[in-house]
């Protein structure tokens, strides 16, 4: 699915369903945003532009129309070092004048207004001045209850991806746990394609990855984690394991069963084992 998909979705969702019923359609939450984003900051919209902005989002597309938000920084939690505002577009919605005054609806799709404020997960816009949102996401607003809890665990994560190292040796191991489980879901979030650019893979460090398989060995795949990260059933799969790995999935039994396998692995192949992360390719010489 091309970039100009992922933006249009969303949209189009909305107008099938009828705003009334928007809502209800499941959006990227705030910290699962982290992994997808080439910027996030704090910040309040303090303009919304006069003038429509026409670009192509990709190659062989027709022209979308966007609303530029202007949106002043008070901290600038990655990517966006030094500025002291961003411009972020987004494709305007249609206000449906049967959702009463007062309501408005604050999905994935939501138009941006001068006043919102929060934390915001963008990605960059190819051959645009401006950035946009996150596809099927909504900001984090200073308004909602969990804003404070949400946005200390943000923090969290982009202090893991700092220093790998460091939070994978932290003393308590609730902190390793959701560090390897962060960093797997960051190294194994495909990016989005751009232009003539490719996804490939390559190996993390040696001693990063023996520390990450260290740590989710200790962890047990019938605890559920709250947060959606320090979950071993939440990145297992996104392991990719398989023969070449050395792992033989078990023929049945539950949880417990695939824990004591999982825990048998990483005891004997976790040191010859090397994450792969995805990235993609340089550039193509013009």
């Amino acid at each position: 699915m091309s970039y100009q998909s992922f933006l249009l979705v969303p949209a189009l969702l909305v107008a099938f369903v009828g705003e009334a019923h928007a809502d209800r359609i499941a959006e990227i939450r705030p910290v699962q945003q982290i992994f997808r984003a080439d910027l996030i900051v704090v910040g309040k919209v303090v303009e919304i532009e006069d003038e429509l902005v026409q670009i192509t989002p990709s190659p062989n597309s027709a022209k979308v129309s966007y609303r530029i938000a202007s949106i002043k920084l008070s901290e600038a939690l990655q990517g966006a070092k030094g500025l002291t505002h961003i411009r972020v577009g987004f494709v305007p919605m249609l206000v449906n004048p049967a959702v009463p005054q007062g309501r408005p609806f604050r999905g994935f799709n939501a138009n941006l207004a001068v006043g919102e404020e929060g934390c915001f997960f963008l990605k960059k816009m190819p051959d645009a001045e401006f950035h946009v949102r996150i596809p099927f996401a909504a900001p984090l607003q200073k308004e909602q209850a969990n804003y404070e809890a949400e946005l200390k665990l943000v923090k969290n994560i982009l202090r893991i991806f700092e220093d790998p190292l460091t939070a994978l040796k932290a003393k308590d191991l609730s902190d390793r746990q959701l560090a390897a489980c962060a960093l797997v879901m960051k190294y194994r979030t495909q990016p989005a394609i751009e232009g003539n650019r490719r996804v490939e893979q390559l190996a993390i460090p040696a001693e990063e990855s023996k520390l990450i398989v260290d740590t989710l060995g200790k962890m047990k795949f019938e605890v559920f984690d709250p947060n959606g990260i320090a979950s071993l059933q939440s990145v297992f799969w996104m392991l990719n394991l398989g023969p070449k790995d050395g792992w033989k999935p078990p023929a049945n039994g539950g949880a417990a069963v695939m824990n004591k396998q999982f825990q048998a692995w990483a005891k004997e192949h976790g040191e010859a084992y090397r994450l792969q992360r995805f990235v993609l390719s340089s550039p193509p010489r013009k």
